[in-house]
């Protein structure tokens, strides 16, 4: 857990919050009191320490669930919300897997799926599912939610809804219920809100890790003054 909190405090330092030696020292003793069995107090307790200046909460408050978070993903609705009957079920299991067979690429399908279905998705699937997209290139909190809609961009997140209404409209015309077409709709929605907020949670965790030097660091940009001094090269 020392480890833990000191990572912690240089991540508070690279997102601008300025943090002494003698409070880094504070913390650890308060903690070494405090225990790290209630959450909320050992929050406390590192917001005492830390914090001096009212306008870095904030970034606290960002920062502290990226590095003490229990890691466990949102909440998902089963498919139907519960409310199907057996063969209600089976004929959407049935269709969506029809749509899944031929559905491209593959994170995509392992998007829709989990959405249609409330089959959870690890935290690790969805690192790996952003290890195959661009990294972040800022490493400061607020651009967070920034930089999640960039990794949904690259996931193509926004299709899953398209997708939805394509599996829908198949279920209508097989003559499934009204009722029943609207509650997997419901929970299909709760569910892609789940999705969207792992994908965010997962992506601060990038965040975090490159401003440590731990994660993925994107290409650097070459900047003006690398061009002033660069040599034109004459065609030939």
């Amino acid at each position: 857990m020392d480890r833990r909190i000191t990572q912690f405090i240089a991540g508070l330092r690279a997102a601008g919050v300025r943090v002494s030696l003698a409070e880094s020292a504070d913390a650890m003793r308060a903690i070494e009191q405090a225990g790290i069995a209630d959450r909320d107090f050992f929050r406390m307790a590192l917001q005492a320490t830390l914090i001096k200046d009212r306008g870095d909460t904030e970034t606290f408050q960002e920062l502290f669930p990226l590095y003490f978070s229990s890691d466990a993903p949102p909440p998902m609705q089963q498919a139907g919300g519960g409310q199907l009957s057996e063969d209600e079920l089976r004929q959407l299991e049935q269709m969506l897997e029809e749509m899944l067979q031929h559905m491209t690429p593959e994170q995509l399908a392992e998007l829709f799926r989990s959405m249609m279905t409330g089959q959870q998705l690890s935290n690790k699937q969805i690192r790996d599912m952003l290890s195959q997209v661009s990294p972040p290139h800022m490493t400061s909190p607020r651009y967070q939610q920034w930089m999640a809609r960039q990794a949904m961009r690259e996931l193509q997140f926004s299709k899953l809804s398209q997708l939805m209404r394509e599996l829908l409209e198949k279920l209508r015309e097989a003559g499934m219920s009204e009722e029943a077409i609207a509650a997997i709709m419901q929970a299909a929605r709760e569910n892609q809100q789940s999705l969207a907020d792992q994908i965010g949670q997962q992506v601060g965790q990038q965040m975090a890790d490159m401003a440590q030097g731990q994660g993925q660091q994107p290409p650097r940009r070459r900047g003006r003054a690398y061009w002033a001094v660069r040599p034109l090269v004459k065609a030939l």
